[in-house]
């Protein structure tokens, strides 16, 4: 086995990277880690973090999607869990 640096595979973790970020939470509310349809938390700001397992290893992580994503997602799709899951520039000039 060989070991890299983050520096040596920086390149491959941003073109992998989706937004996922594993957390430990000390007391879940286990409702919510059950529920069948999207679970969002607010995290102030203008983020909220969508409850999610990562691949099929059921490693519980978070997809951060910012509130007007958010908020323009809830408008224009036809399903909840559409919502944050395509991503294209809300604005002319912005990158996805």
């Amino acid at each position: 086995m060989r070991l890299h640096s983050t520096r040596e595979i920086e390149t491959e973790l941003n073109d992998a990277y989706i937004g996922q970020h594993q957390y430990r939470w000390v007391k879940p509310r286990q409702t919510w880690l059950d529920a069948t349809c999207p679970v969002y938390i607010d995290l102030g700001d203008h983020l909220l973090a969508r409850l999610e397992t990562y691949n099929e290893s059921g490693l519980q992580c978070i997809h951060l999607v910012a509130k007007e994503k958010f908020v323009h997602d809830a408008i224009t799709e036809i399903t909840a869990a559409a919502i944050a899951t395509r991503f294209y520039p809300l604005f002319p000039n912005e990158s996805a």
